[in-house]
Protein backbone atom coordinates (compact mmCIF):
# COMPACT_ATOMS: atom_id res chain seq x y z
CA UNK A 1 0.00 0.00 0.00
CA UNK A 2 1.33 3.49 -0.61
CA UNK A 3 2.39 6.38 1.92
CA UNK A 4 -0.82 7.40 4.08
CA UNK A 5 -2.21 10.60 3.38
CA UNK A 6 -5.05 13.42 4.53
CA UNK A 7 -6.73 16.24 2.27
CA UNK A 8 -9.59 18.20 3.91
CA UNK A 9 -11.51 19.77 2.06
CA UNK A 10 -14.26 22.58 3.82
CA UNK A 11 -17.76 22.45 2.22
CA UNK A 12 -20.21 25.14 3.17
CA UNK A 13 -23.94 24.57 2.71
CA UNK A 14 -24.14 22.87 5.42
CA UNK A 15 -20.50 24.19 6.56
CA UNK A 16 -18.61 20.64 7.37
CA UNK A 17 -15.01 19.87 7.01
CA UNK A 18 -14.34 16.09 4.74
CA UNK A 19 -11.22 14.21 5.56
CA UNK A 20 -10.52 11.90 2.94
CA UNK A 21 -7.83 9.36 3.54
CA UNK A 22 -5.53 7.42 1.31
CA UNK A 23 -3.51 4.01 2.34
CA UNK A 24 -4.00 1.87 5.77
CA UNK A 25 -4.70 3.99 8.69
CA UNK A 26 -2.68 2.40 11.58
CA UNK A 27 -0.50 4.47 14.31
CA UNK A 28 0.81 6.88 12.09
CA UNK A 29 -1.67 7.04 9.67
CA UNK A 30 -4.11 7.45 13.29
CA UNK A 31 -1.51 10.32 14.42
CA UNK A 32 -1.82 12.39 11.06
CA UNK A 33 -5.42 12.44 10.85
CA UNK A 34 -5.60 13.45 14.54
CA UNK A 35 -3.00 16.51 13.99
CA UNK A 36 -5.02 17.71 11.30
CA UNK A 37 -8.34 17.27 12.70
CA UNK A 38 -7.20 19.05 15.95
CA UNK A 39 -5.54 21.90 13.57
CA UNK A 40 -8.94 22.63 12.39
CA UNK A 41 -10.37 22.01 15.38
CA UNK A 42 -8.26 25.22 16.79
CA UNK A 43 -9.37 27.00 13.79
CA UNK A 44 -13.06 27.08 14.99
CA UNK A 45 -14.22 23.86 12.81
CA UNK A 46 -16.43 21.38 14.62
CA UNK A 47 -18.08 19.47 12.41
CA UNK A 48 -16.05 16.87 9.90
CA UNK A 49 -17.06 14.04 7.73
CA UNK A 50 -14.56 11.18 7.66
CA UNK A 51 -14.40 9.45 3.83
CA UNK A 52 -12.23 6.43 3.95
CA UNK A 53 -13.00 5.04 0.61
CA UNK A 54 -9.05 5.87 -0.23
CA UNK A 55 -8.67 3.41 3.20
CA UNK A 56 -9.01 -0.25 3.13
CA UNK A 57 -7.81 -1.19 6.18
CA UNK A 58 -7.52 0.85 10.39
CA UNK A 59 -5.78 -1.06 13.24
CA UNK A 60 -6.23 -0.35 16.56
CA UNK A 61 -3.88 2.26 17.03
CA UNK A 62 -5.69 3.88 14.41
CA UNK A 63 -9.14 3.41 16.09
CA UNK A 64 -7.80 5.03 19.06
CA UNK A 65 -6.51 8.54 17.74
CA UNK A 66 -9.29 8.31 15.52
CA UNK A 67 -11.74 8.13 18.66
CA UNK A 68 -9.86 9.89 20.80
CA UNK A 69 -10.47 13.69 18.14
CA UNK A 70 -14.32 12.70 17.91
CA UNK A 71 -15.01 12.81 21.53
CA UNK A 72 -13.11 15.61 21.74
CA UNK A 73 -15.34 16.77 19.04
CA UNK A 74 -18.52 15.48 19.82
CA UNK A 75 -18.24 16.90 24.04
CA UNK A 76 -15.93 19.91 24.23
CA UNK A 77 -16.68 21.50 20.66
CA UNK A 78 -20.64 20.22 20.74
CA UNK A 79 -19.99 19.66 16.86
CA UNK A 80 -20.92 16.37 14.79
CA UNK A 81 -19.21 13.41 13.39
CA UNK A 82 -19.92 10.99 10.81
CA UNK A 83 -18.16 8.65 8.50
CA UNK A 84 -18.99 7.26 4.93
CA UNK A 85 -16.93 4.95 2.07
CA UNK A 86 -15.79 2.52 4.75
CA UNK A 87 -14.22 -0.36 3.16
CA UNK A 88 -16.13 -3.92 4.44
CA UNK A 89 -13.31 -4.75 6.59
CA UNK A 90 -13.29 -1.11 8.02
CA UNK A 91 -17.14 -1.46 8.37
CA UNK A 92 -16.71 -4.24 10.02
CA UNK A 93 -14.79 -3.38 12.67
CA UNK A 94 -16.83 -0.47 13.15
CA UNK A 95 -19.51 -2.52 14.15
CA UNK A 96 -17.62 -4.79 16.40
CA UNK A 97 -16.41 -1.91 18.62
CA UNK A 98 -19.92 -0.12 18.69
CA UNK A 99 -18.79 2.71 16.50
CA UNK A 100 -21.86 2.26 14.24
CA UNK A 101 -24.08 2.75 17.24
CA UNK A 102 -22.63 6.24 18.17
CA UNK A 103 -22.07 7.92 15.03
CA UNK A 104 -23.57 7.74 11.74
CA UNK A 105 -22.35 5.77 8.88
CA UNK A 106 -23.18 6.30 5.01
CA UNK A 107 -22.59 5.14 1.74
CA UNK A 108 -21.43 8.74 -0.15
CA UNK A 109 -20.48 12.00 0.85
CA UNK A 110 -23.77 13.23 -1.62
CA UNK A 111 -25.81 11.51 1.17
CA UNK A 112 -24.43 12.39 4.53
CA UNK A 113 -23.14 16.22 4.24
CA UNK A 114 -27.35 17.25 3.60
CA UNK A 115 -27.34 16.00 7.26
CA UNK A 116 -24.97 18.34 9.05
Amino acid sequence: MGEFSVITEIHNSPHVVLVRTTGYIEDQGGEKVKKVVLSLMEKGEKNFLFNFAGSPVINSTGIACLLEVCEEIGFSLQGKVAFCCLSKAIGEVFKMMGITTVYQIYDREETAIPNF
